[in-house]
């Protein structure tokens, strides 16, 4: 008996998977629909993130060209300020020299000068006094003046007034 019962199972199975086979397919059916909708909606989303990251990419290599032509200007317009400066600079050292040069000039031409003066001053000493002076002159001080007016004046002179208004004094010696 054992085998009619599994017999008949048997025989229940293949009507029984007859129909789950169709259902499959249909159900297989199905499934390949939805995920062929799943893969098409995957791949427009990975189209778009792609269409995004290259839009993204071509931005920054734009902005990459920008940062770089403003440094190229940057850095040619620091070269020629650099330029600009050390051209203003040789010509201020070169005007220096030049000024310094002329003060020298000028430095020496006034020590001939004095040099010349000095020497004409003795020629006129020497000339002036040609008898000597008193025995007591060298008492006489004058009024102590800075100005040396009353130096080397007479001793008859002792009595007026300084030149320049002050009395004369007698050394105390």
């Amino acid at each position: 008996m054992a085998p009619k019962k599994g017999g008949k199972k048997d025989g229940k199975k293949d009507k029984k998977d007859e129909a789950s086979a169709e259902m499959t397919e249909k159900d297989l059916l199905d499934q390949a629909r939805l995920r062929i909708e799943s893969l098409e909606t995957q791949l427009t989303w990975r189209e778009e993130k792609t269409a995004a990251a290259v839009a993204a990419q071509k931005e920054l290599q734009q902005k990459v060209a920008h940062y770089h032509a403003d440094f190229e200007r940057e850095k040619e317009e620091i070269f020629d300020i650099s330029a600009d400066m050390t051209r203003q600079y040789k010509g201020m050292q070169e005007e220096l020299i030049a000024q310094v040069n002329k003060l020298e000039n000028t430095i020496a031409e006034q020590k001939d000068e004095l040099e010349r003066s000095q020497l004409q001053l003795e020629e006129v000493s020497a000339t002036a006094q040609p008898h000597a002076a008193a025995p007591w002159s060298d008492l006489l001080l004058g009024c102590g003046c800075f100005f040396g007016c009353c130096m080397g004046a007479d001793a008859s002179l002792r009595a007026l007034p300084c030149r320049c208004g002050g009395r004369w004094r007698w050394s105390s010696r």
